[in-house]
């Protein structure tokens, strides 16, 4: 017994269930990291600055600036939302935007 199905789901329960699930996969929290760019490597190499995106209370993506370390860990925001486009000094210790 071969069932065949209708060619338009989207009044289903299957439908419903998948873009649900679809829509709660995309949503994201306040906080969350969107994007990553501009990655700035430090002149001895031990960390690397980037611009990370992240979403406000509205969703809107807000720039911030972090820092991580080569083999990756946890991203350290180093400066005020808003600031982007990091650039080390030519010793290393400090950070530009």
């Amino acid at each position: 017994m071969n069932a065949r199905l209708p060619r338009d789901l989207t009044g289903s329960a299957e439908y419903g269930w998948v873009a649900d699930w679809f829509r709660r996969l995309r949503q994201h929290q306040p906080g969350d990291i969107a994007d990553l760019a501009d990655p700035a490597i430090s002149a001895d190499g031990t960390a690397v600055a980037c611009t990370a995106w992240r979403r406000d209370a509205d969703g809107r993506r807000v720039p911030h600036v972090g820092v991580i370390g080569p083999a990756g860990g946890d991203l350290q925001f180093t400066a005020a939302a808003g600031y982007r486009m990091p650039r080390w000094s030519p010793d290393g210790q400090q950070i530009a935007c």
